[in-house]
């Protein structure tokens, strides 16, 4: 072994010693805990094959016999990998739904898991929190696993936050590649990338990369109905003629909710196939189950039926092919069944069947939950209302339960369209639906919903209305909580963000009555209503929301006009309800802030916040808690809780944190001792029993450097 790399793997031997138990922060770190991992699973590279060499021949052979016995269990995976159908797919699907998705929640963004294939590589992408140490460590350790991408894959290299390995594994070889990572260099990711998985392909022909395709196609759409994370999943597909096809399956609603549907849509050659699916389900808990090693400490579990029903008329839907049975993805298809079943079935090792044991068995027998459901779908015969009904009278009976049956999907039909238009049926104009929800909303019995027809025109008018400022002196939008709907050209609207700096998160729960007509919330089901991926005249769904109403995510700093020198009541409620967090908001915030600053400066600098002591002082009056003062407090003997410093979420400031809360000296908060401070230290060793000389002479020193003409008759 040359000295150059042997004295590389002594140093990262170190710093993996040094790591312990500890997740790494670092590159470097990263890297030694992948070496220890390779070396772990029986990696022998050359330099270490050439320092065997200088063992005695019955220890080198004794070394090697256990690395061939290590390797025996992987061949046998190996060897199988090759007589199944893409397994591979469901367990990549699989790893993404079991990871976190914190960050993404944390920042309103819908966990995705996107696959991007072409003839060189099978490329997987997802917005996971990224890996853990014992995360990598464990990925694919039991049955086919992870293992199971090497069925079309030769090397696969992971990148995730600070992890960048690679397997390697050819058929015919004996496994260990497959458990072995090797540090690799990073690539660099897209914006919304966390985790890339890149699959360089083994299948060297059209005919075996077609059939790979052929596998993807064949993923039912209702694959990600039972998953826990995952919501949309994408491919982007080179097929054999170089021609590029997306689909895109998303799921949206709550199967607790018997809300939830699932949307396939396909873009090839020009043309867009979609088709939707809407599912009712039922949900049973099997106590007592039997004891099995796979399942420890498990002593119940869930058994779900699915049931396909037309998404408009919710009449049960049957397929010929039957349906699937699910351990939280298709196992397998039973033509007879025409209900999914969900539950946390073992399977075996390539997924495609579900083992012969007894936990199996006890969840079987706990589908008599269909019994409950059967009796659950009877549908009572329809009653049509009298026509001598009106307009008024619409909430009145939707509160009793009336059913609108107006089919909002005929026209999406081709033949049915061309059947109405034979009749004479014409399109109604833009103008002339635009016109009547403008009617709607200035009519006085107009109420605030967030049912589905009513969001349906926000939507309408996003799609069709080009001008969005003719829009706001007349539209209404329903607000979180309010029984009244405020215009949109009120000053206060705001996206419900989750960050614990934006104006959602920052009004404690119990204060949101008193803040009502300070902060209006756009509900979470109208920001629902279009795709983020969608863009109209070149703005997103969002972005037209925020221009028609203003919306924020973050408090307003001051009140609506130019050269306002007052601070936004919204800002003054936060240091009301949440003084804890008000300057924390501000510097979160202080970016967007900075330019009204000036302007709003003589309010702020009066703002009473809290300080570490328990009281509140005006901010001007107070100081940061940096090392200056903490210094000079040590050296005068004189105690913290005595001085007005900030309590600040930081603690005490060293010098990066510092930065972060130097924009406060522009109120007058003081990052370093003055005059007033020198004054108040002096006054306070005045009461004091006894003060070392040498104290009062450093206070009049500092005085003394400090003070200015205009200082004299205060000092005096």
């Amino acid at each position: 072994m040359d000295s150059a790399n042997a004295g590389n793997l002594s140093r990262l031997y170190g710093v993996f010693e040094k790591l312990g138990d500890r997740e790494p922060t670092t590159l470097e770190e990263a890297q030694a805990v992948i070496e220890n991992i390779s070396a772990e699973k029986g990696h022998l590279d050359k330099d270490t094959l050439r320092g065997l060499e200088s063992l005695p021949p019955r220890s080198r052979e004794r070394l090697l016999r256990i690395v061939e016995l290590k390797a025996k269990y992987t061949t046998s995976i190996s060897e199988d990998l090759y007589s199944s159908k893409y397994p591979f797919l469901n367990e990549l699907v699989q790893n993404a739904d079991d990871s976190s998705y914190r960050t993404a929640q944390r920042n309103l963004v819908s966990p995705y898991l996107r696959f991007i294939i072409s003839p060189e590589a099978f490329v997987v992408e997802t917005n996971e929190d990224g890996f853990l140490e014992d995360e990598h460590d464990h990925i694919g350790e039991k049955g086919f696993g992870f293992k199971s991408v090497f069925s079309i894959a030769e090397k696969v290299h992971i990148q995730s936050g600070l992890w960048s390995f690679q397997f390697k594994h050819r058929r015919g070889q004996d496994g260990l590649g497959m458990v072995t990572p090797l540090d690799t260099p990073m690539d660099t990711l897209g914006e919304d990338v966390t985790t890339r998985i890149t699959m360089s392909l083994s299948l060297h022909d059209s005919a075996g990369y077609q059939k790979l395709l052929n596998g993807v196609e064949d993923m039912p759409m209702n694959t990600i109905l039972f998953l826990k994370n995952i919501r949309t999943l994408r491919f982007v597909v080179e097929k054999v003629d170089g021609r590029i096809a997306t689909t895109a399956i998303q799921k949206t609603g709550q199967r607790w909710r018997n809300t939830l549907r699932i949307t396939w849509e396909r873009e090839w050659a020009g043309s867009i196939q979609s088709e939707e699916g809407a599912y009712r389900f039922a949900i049973q808990t099997v106590c007592d189950m039997p004891e099995d090693a796979r399942r420890e400490g498990r002593n119940s579990a869930q058994v779900e039926l699915a049931f396909p029903v037309h998404p408009r008329t919710q009449q049960p839907q049957l397929d010929e092919l039957g349906q699937h049975m699910f351990a939280h993805l298709p196992i397998r298809r039973i033509q007879s069944l025409p209900f999914m079943i969900q539950a946390d079935f073992i399977a075996v090792a390539n997924r495609e069947d579900i083992r012969v044991c007894e936990w199996n068995d006890k969840l079987t027998a706990g589908i008599d939950t269909l019994a409950q459901a059967v009796a659950g779908f009877d549908l009572d015969e329809e009653l049509y209302v009298a026509s001598d009904y009106a307009v008024s009278h619409r909430r009145a009976l939707e509160y009793s339960g009336v059913v609108d049956l107006l089919d909002r999907a005929a026209s999406r039909n081709p033949r049915r369209k061309a059947f109405y238009a034979a009749l004479g049926v014409e399109e109604c104009p833009i103008e002339l639906v635009v016109e009547k929800i403008r009617e709607a909303h200035r009519s006085s019995i107009w109420q605030p919903s967030t049912e589905v027809l009513q969001l349906a025109e926000f939507r309408y008018l996003y799609y069709y209305c080009e001008n969005y400022k003719t829009l706001k002196p007349w539209i209404k939008i329903p607000a979180l909580g309010k029984k009244t709907t405020p215009a949109a050209a009120s000053e206060n609207w705001y996206f419900p963000s989750q960050k614990k700096h934006d104006m959602y998160s920052l009004i404690p729960t119990e204060n949101v009555g008193d803040v009502r007509e300070l902060a209006l919330f756009i509900p979470q089901a109208l920001i629902d209503q279009v795709s983020l991926d969608i863009r109209i005249r070149g703005i997103t769904w969002r972005e037209w929301l925020k221009r028609l109403t203003g919306a924020h995510c973050s408090p307003r700093f001051s009140r609506p006009g130019p050269g306002s020198t007052q601070l936004s009541r919204a800002i003054l409620a936060v240091l009301k309800y949440n003084p804890g967090m008000f300057l924390d908001a501000l510097r979160e915030h202080w970016s967007d802030y900075q330019n009204s600053a000036d302007d709003v400066a003589n309010q702020l600098k009066s703002c009473r916040v809290p300080c570490n002591w328990g009281f509140d002082f005006s901010l001007h009056l107070t100081f940061l808690d940096t090392a200056f003062i903490r210094d000079v407090l040590e050296e005068l003997d004189l105690d913290a809780d005595d001085f007005a410093i900030l309590e600040l979420p930081s603690g005490r400031l060293t010098g990066v944190t510092y930065q972060q809360w130097q924009f406060l000296e522009l109120f007058g908060v003081r990052s370093k001792p003055d005059i007033d401070f020198y004054q108040q230290a002096l006054e306070l060793t005045s009461h004091k029993d006894e003060t070392p000389l040498n104290h009062i002479k450093t206070i009049y020193r500092s005085m003394a450097q400090l003070a200015r003409v205009e200082d004299y008759d205060n000092l005096r």
